[in-house]
């Protein structure tokens, strides 16, 4: 299922999330944090980075 912890609020003018990680809009029109993890190492998942498994 896709979403993100870190999508604060959604900004009709510009039609995008704001991200709490960034500060600034989500990159997604609709926001995931596992893509968003693998992309940019950013994100409520960047910890679990396809293994499954918590990084050190």
């Amino acid at each position: 299922m896709m979403g993100c912890k870190s999508a604060i609020s959604y900004d009709p003018d510009t039609n995008r999330y704001q991200c709490a990680v960034s500060g600034d809009d989500c990159m997604f029109l609709l926001p995931d944090s596992k893509v968003c993890a693998v992309l940019y190492g950013e994100g409520p998942d960047a910890d679990l980075l396809g293994d499954g498994e918590a990084k050190p």
